[in-house]
């Protein structure tokens, strides 16, 4: 991709360097490597890339690690190949990390020994029930891709998730961590309508969280007693809302718990807006403005706007915006068949406007745009305003309501920060958006070429959340408005405009950047953004206080110290359990793929009387799935 030129970025393809129009596979070439998703970051960790299996496995799966041979004849499930490499990792001092797809930038998934795939654990483990009685919680395995979790959960349960974000090709466990949200006024974000995790730690430790009145306290005397493969079950209503963003440096999310509701439908309707800009006068949204989003709470609302203006015979000159908004319907969708496949679909009544094709979003088109607005500058703005114009439609789109709330699918891989800002300071924070943009508009052209994007989210508890209700300065508020700043594949420039826009919005408005998108925050400024940090702090340094989850991205934020990350020699021996057997013969685990192979879906780990010399026993509960057998060890 276009100025993307790190050495490291290594593809057989060998495209990477050298064509920004076609983007690469990012599965080819080396397989010790991970590129993010839009491979301008690579992990390339010392020891392995692990990717656990949903079949038992009977093999030593990452280098150096020894288990009994017993254990290996019995095999392991998803859950103990995790709770091995974990005790492997702490007996080691190795680095571990869980990753999805890669959706996030800041070297949030980076790791120096361990990475640990999940995109393979994808299952739903509440089992089916009659419909008459179907379970409103769901526990879903974190490697889940949110568009196969919430198209399953429609078509086998009938339920939905409360919101969800304008892109779904994030896994669940990575949605959760960095706080995802959709936008309507009565909505939070993702993080907010969890109600468990499963997370397994340092040690080997299986740890089930769910709401309750226990204190950080109570749950620490209960990890200090638990032992590797033990399972230990906490009732906190503080450490649920912490782990709920937990950024991925509590553990490995092997499993989140959803609060559902039934399925609904939605109609969009999409409307062009002018926002008029009057000379030597503040940016002001119109009168009317807060009836767009001010409706019931089947309300969802969000809209663009144009950082550039154009002249206007009213004002002098206008922004040109449009909203998107949406309401529950009980009307059958729009859309079927080969409609999603076919470009033209989208301009006829019913769809959603040219923007949505498939040949309108994807690195090609985005590339070739790109590089046209470096050598004719003058157009941005008229690109801007057709980027919008083919956003509208006179005809309502109705559908299920991810369809509707998904507005990319993510075949253009921009690269965007976001920050949450208070809803009474929306106004002052676009305008100091829209001068920064006019600054440097001569000079810097990619800051002008998408429009910004703005969603509306109400206020939660979350200690860690960018929509925290309680503010630095001690008063609260009840909605957040999300302004995102996106750039197209191949931009150059990128981390030092957004580090001025960062450095105003976090000074001006102590604005929130999304976690999970550009951002430069340090110890320092969290602690003052986030009044309920210590909390997140306490939780964090619990589960990982051995700093087995720590990286790049936690040093930087400063929640471990630079030599908690650095190497540190050991004299334990490289295993993971005591019996070692060097004739071990094992099946070749690729070989289990091809055989079905049955397993519990949520086994409990307890120790036996040699529990201190890492020797496990497995009590297996009765699978989600009709056709698991339960295994006992």
């Amino acid at each position: 991709m276009g100025g993307i030129t790190h050495s490291s970025l290594s593809c057989c393809c060998g495209l990477r360097k050298n064509n920004r129009c076609c983007y690469p596979c990012t599965s080819c070439g080396n397989e010790s490597l991970f590129y993010n998703y839009d491979g301008s970051e690579v992990v390339d960790p010392l020891v392995s890339i692990f990717k656990p299996r949903k079949n038992l496995l009977r093999k030593n799966f990452v280098p150096g690690i020894t288990i009994d041979k017993a254990t290996l004849q019995r095999g392991l499930g998803p859950v103990e190949q995790l709770i091995y490499l974990c005790k492997y990792a702490q007996d080691n001092h190795f680095k571990v990390k869980a990753v999805g797809k890669g959706m996030s930038w800041n070297k949030i998934t980076s790791t120096r020994d361990i990475l640990v795939v999940m995109t393979s654990l994808n299952r739903i483990l509440t089992p089916r029930t009659k419909k008459d009685s179907q379970p409103k919680e769901i526990e879903v395995e974190g490697g889940m891709l949110m568009k196969k979790f919430v198209k399953t959960l429609h078509r086998k349960y009938g339920l939905a998730l409360p919101v969800v974000g304008n892109f779904l090709g994030q896994t669940v466990a990575g949605a959760l961590s960095t706080a995802t949200h959709g936008s309507g006024y009565h909505v939070q974000t993702m993080s907010a309508y969890v109600t468990g995790i499963r997370l397994i730690i340092g040690g080997g430790i299986q740890v089930i969280i769910r709401g309750g009145g226990e204190t950080i306290l109570q749950c620490q005397q209960k990890l200090s007693q638990a032992g590797f493969g033990e399972v230990v079950e906490m009732n906190s209503d503080t450490v649920l809302k912490s782990a709920s963003v937990s950024l991925g440096a509590m553990g490995i999310i092997y499993s989140v718990t959803f609060a559902c509701i039934p399925i609904f439908h939605l109609k969009e309707t999409r409307i062009e807006l002018d926002m008029p800009v009057q000379k030597d006068l503040p940016f002001e949204v119109p009168e009317n403005f807060d009836n767009l989003y001010r409706g019931p709470k089947d309300t969802y609302f969000s809209f663009f706007i144009n950082q550039t203006p154009r002249p206007d015979p009213d004002t002098g000159f206008a922004h040109d915006a449009v909203y998107l908004q949406s309401h529950v319907t009980k009307k059958s969708p729009t859309c079927g068949g080969f409609g999603h496949t076919c470009c033209g679909w989208w301009c006829l009544p019913g769809g959603r406007g040219c923007s949505d094709s498939c040949c309108c979003q994807g690195d090609i088109t985005a590339s070739n745009a790109s590089a046209f607005i470096r050598k004719h500058q003058r157009c941005a703005t008229k690109f801007n305003t057709c980027i919008l114009d083919s956003m509208t439609k006179s005809h309502p789109f109705h559908g299920s309501y991810y369809e509707v709330l998904e507005i990319t699918d993510g075949r253009t891989h921009v690269r965007t920060a976001e920050y949450a800002v208070p809803l009474d300071k929306m106004e002052k924070a676009l305008e100091d958006l829209f001068q920064i943009t006019a600054k440097y508009k001569p000079y810097y052209p990619e800051s002008q070429i998408l429009p910004l994007y703005c969603r509306l989210v109400k206020a939660d508890d979350l200690p860690m959340s960018p929509t925290n209700k309680n503010r630095p300065d001690g008063s609260t508020v009840e909605h957040y408005m999300y302004i995102e700043l996106p750039f197209l594949p191949g931009a150059h420039g990128v981390e030092n405009y957004l580090n001025v826009v960062e450095d105003i919005l976090v000074r001006k408005y102590k604005a929130r950047p999304h976690w999970g998108k550009n951002h430069n925050l340090t110890y320092k400024t969290i602690k003052e953004l986030y009044p309920q940090f210590a909390t997140w702090e306490q939780v964090y340094h619990m589960f990982n206080k051995d700093k087995t989850f720590d990286n790049v991205f936690t040093v930087r934020c400063g929640f471990c110290k630079t030599e908690d990350y650095a190497y540190i020699e050991t004299a334990t021996p490289i295993v993971a359990c005591p019996t070692q057997n060097d004739d071990l013969k094992v099946e070749n685990a690729d070989d289990l793929d091809n055989t079905k192979t049955d397993y519990p879906t949520n086994p409990q780990m307890v120790t036996n009387s040699d529990a201190k010399n890492n020797s496990t026993a497995t009590v297996a509960e009765k699978s989600a799935d009709d056709n698991l057998t339960t295994i006992q060890s």
